[in-house]
């Protein structure tokens, strides 16, 4: 059978209509009427749920008398699979390509949570026009609650519902979240899950010290209990300082025999990957040859390599080290196939070792690589096409690298090098600079207008949680005193390597907007320990390289040494991350991680507070 999703006058159909995990589903879709119809398409973005985790990939489209086909293969335990086309500039946000999996006649565990959870998350709003539709994922919610009441994960549906229904409804959910914690207490005694039910629907409803006191009173009771574990593990892996998550993960290895105990072994490669991740991030490349040699999984191992070597190319450090494990990601990539599962993965791998060799003058070498991926990210990635041109540049093929200038420059951020780079190209190719600056400019021109238009599809509409909090010299600052003003919010740590890499471009970008009395730049120093008192060393830190930043101090919550007064409510979970606000107290953008160069950094924070300004 087939389904057939019809929105103005496109069509999606999927074929089987009630899929099992474990099938390949077949797609057609005909943009005739709708925003594609006049644009070639070549791949449809996927989000594959198979046990509550994501993958989202790009799968190729076949044309066959107008209509787009292809094939997406599943495993065993997808729940929800949905699919969004969109040409080089526009998206078909109209076509709700989303189909849940059944088994035995109804949908698998999973299948409408996770729909729920699309209705109010970025990758619905970006990809199919959800604006946080609060009452169709509230009935998401209750259908996943009608059909497995008794599921897994029934304590994550019943939380996700109840903070849904808090946002539409706050009385009706305080109202059954009591009802709901009164069923539990008239048990008598509370088994661990019971106890942690509680929690989360204190949780749930914003009872914040109920919530904790739960928790205190489960952790006494069942010291041992995989609810523990659990908020153990998740405080191993939240973001902090290496030393830090190390010092947790090797009390929470010891407390639950990880090593040699079979109940939570499975957990043990992922503490060892965070431990990696993080020691690249600070290049401490000791440590992190430290925790490598302790996996033993070769995709992790290669994942980790190419997330490190990334780390060194961005601080500009070690380059040589950054192509060993460039070389040695590739080699456990091909080891494994990587190429035919995720070619854009695989050309990912390649593009970081092609970049490295660039960076050392190695041209002909880095061009053996960047070729392949240009090859494999057919065009996808304007990134990778400038190293691509950048290498057949050096290599002095000009007629070659000219077209490839001329169509990534339009789609990506440049900086003055490639800048030169492309005038010497254009020289060669022409003998003259007739032409070039009002090529170079209508170019720019076109990636401002590209770059303006993605984000205002990543535009959010999020209240900012009010806060007050201490700069350096003791002086309280309050969102609230900064009502009518853009605020930006540039959340950092002294641990975190990325933070300091930016400083450069936020100290250009303070300058610029420094006459501006609309504009307010704050940096809010988080996700620390706070056992020490850092201010002297951040002021000196400041002091030494010139930075006249304002500076505030985030603090931890007395109940909850895991959550922060303001990065907790904001939702940071990764730095360096700088958040927008309106002059109504709106977050309007949220932006993660290094740029790569003050130049594109400044051109990034510039278009967003700009687009902030005309709302």
């Amino acid at each position: 059978m087939l389904l057939s999703l019809q929105v103005v006058s496109q069509t999606l159909k999927v074929l089987p209509l009630q899929p099992s995990p474990g099938d390949t589903i077949e797609i057609s879709y005909d943009p005739t009427g709708g925003a594609l119809e006049s644009d070639p398409l070549t791949s449809c973005r996927i989000l594959l749920y198979s046990d509550f985790q994501m993958n989202s990939r790009k799968v190729p489209l076949v044309k066959d008398n107008g209509v787009y086909k292809a094939f997406v293969p599943t495993d065993s335990l997808a729940q929800l699979i949905a699919f969004s086309f969109s040409a080089e500039k526009k998206t078909d946000r109209e076509t709700n390509g989303i189909t849940r999996f059944y088994r035995n006649g109804k949908t698998v565990e999973g299948a409408y949570y996770l729909t729920a959870e699309l209705y109010l998350g970025q990758s619905g709003k970006n990809l199919f026009g959800f604006d946080k539709e609060y009452a169709k994922a509230i009935s998401f919610y209750e259908k996943e609650r009608e059909f497995h009441p008794d599921g897994k994960f029934r304590i994550s549906v019943i939380q996700g519902y109840l903070k849904c229904l808090l946002k539409a409804d706050s009385v009706h959910a305080v109202r059954e979240a009591n009802a709901l914690l009164d069923s539990v207490n008239s048990k008598g005694k509370l088994t661990d899950l019971d106890m942690l039910f509680k929690f989360r629907v204190y949780e749930a409803i914003n009872q914040g010290e109920a919530a904790q006191k739960t928790l205190a009173d489960l952790q006494k009771a069942y010291p041992s209990s995989p609810v523990i574990f659990s908020r153990r593990y998740k405080e191993v892996v939240s973001p902090q300082p290496a030393e830090e998550m190390e010092t947790l993960a090797l009390a929470l290895i010891a407390d639950y025999n990880m090593i040699n105990g079979a109940e939570f072994n499975y957990f043990l490669p992922s503490v060892y990957g965070e431990l990696c991740k993080q020691y690249s991030k600070e290049l401490n490349l000791e440590k992190f040859h430290e925790y490598l040699s302790k996996l033993t999984n070769p995709a992790a191992i290669a994942y980790n390599c190419h997330l490190a070597a990334i780390s060194l190319l961005e601080a500009g450090q070690e380059i040589s080290e950054a192509e060993k494990l460039g070389r040695r990601s590739i080699e456990l990539a091909d080891s494994s196939g990587l190429e035919k599962s995720n070619p854009m993965q695989y050309g990912g791998y390649l593009s970081v070792l092609g970049e490295a060799l660039l960076k050392q003058q190695r041209d002909k070498e880095s061009l053996l690589y960047l070729s392949k991926a240009h090859a494999l990210s057919k065009g996808a990635s304007p990134e990778i096409d400038l190293l691509y041109a950048t290498s057949l540049a050096r290599d002095k093929q000009f007629q070659i690298a000219l077209p490839f200038f001329e169509s990534s420059i339009q789609h990506a951020e440049v900086d003055s090098a490639l800048k030169k780079l492309f005038h010497d190209t254009w020289l060669a190719v022409h003998g003259n600079d007739d032409k070039f600056q009002w090529t170079l400019d209508t170019l720019l021109a076109r990636s401002a207008a590209n770059r303006k238009e993605v984000l205002k599809k990543e535009m959010l509409n999020e209240k900012a949680p009010s806060f007050q909090l201490k700069d350096l010299q003791g002086k309280r600052v309050g969102l609230e005193q900064l009502k009518g003003k853009i605020v930006v919010l540039d959340f950092w740590a002294d641990w975190c390597v990325p933070c300091k890499m930016a400083f450069p471009g936020m100290q250009q970008l303070l300058d610029l907007y420094d006459k501006d009395k609309d504009v307010v730049i704050l940096f809010i120093h988080t996700l620390d320990n706070f056992a020490v008192d850092l201010k002297p060393k951040i002021k000196k830190y400041l002091q030494d390289r010139k930075f006249s930043f304002r500076v505030l101090m985030d603090e931890r919550l007395k109940n909850d040494v895991s959550s922060y007064q303001v990065a907790t409510p904001y939702g940071i979970k990764a730095l360096p991350q700088k958040i927008i606000i309106d002059r109504n107290g709106i977050i309007r953008f949220r932006s993660t991680g290094y740029e790569g160069s003050s130049e594109k950094l400044v051109s990034k924070m510039k278009d967003m507070i700009e687009l902030t300004r005309m709302l």
